[in-house]
């Protein structure tokens, strides 16, 4: 692992995680722009591949630039608690729902299915947190998995 993915690695992890890899780039492609100012650690949870059954631990040294899926929508709620946070419910996904966007080529929504997020302001950039929520169905859980991290990198 890079010194970058070390930073990154959580003291907590939900019960049967298992590393998947990392991610370096824009191929990781957890921030709202191509930037390659990020790094994406995948540990998959089960018990099939799919974007709910992983936890991703993210960062981005460009704290302007928002996590994927979550532009232009409202934080659901903040908390302090293990670390301070912006909680996102859901993301943007194609097709017609809750929250509807049209666009000329279809429509997106608002999906609270899949995965759900925080997006933490630390180290001059920003760490994300995400994961489906019937893994880790509330943000201060995920903020366990930030604790260790945010300290490193506060």
């Amino acid at each position: 692992m890079s010194a970058a993915a070390d930073i990154l690695k959580p003291s907590y992890l939900p019960s049967g995680a298992t590393f998947h890899g990392t991610v370096s780039g824009a191929s990781a492609g957890e921030f709202g722009r191509r930037t390659e100012d990020q790094i994406a650690l995948r540990y998959f949870l089960g018990p099939q591949y799919g974007f709910s059954n992983f936890l991703t631990v993210c960062w981005c040294g460009d704290p302007t630039i928002p996590l994927a899926g979550t532009e232009n929508h409202q934080v659901a709620s903040t908390g302090n608690q293990p670390v301070p946070y912006s909680y996102f419910d859901g993301e943007w996904s194609p097709g017609p729902g809750t929250d509807q966007v049209d666009f000329d080529i279809g429509p997106i929504h608002w999906s609270r299915e899949y995965r759900h997020s925080i997006a933490i302001s630390v180290g001059g950039g920003t760490l994300g947190i995400r994961v489906g929520p019937s893994h880790i169905a509330n943000p201060a859980e995920m903020g366990k998995v930030a604790e260790a991290i945010y300290a490193r990198l506060g």
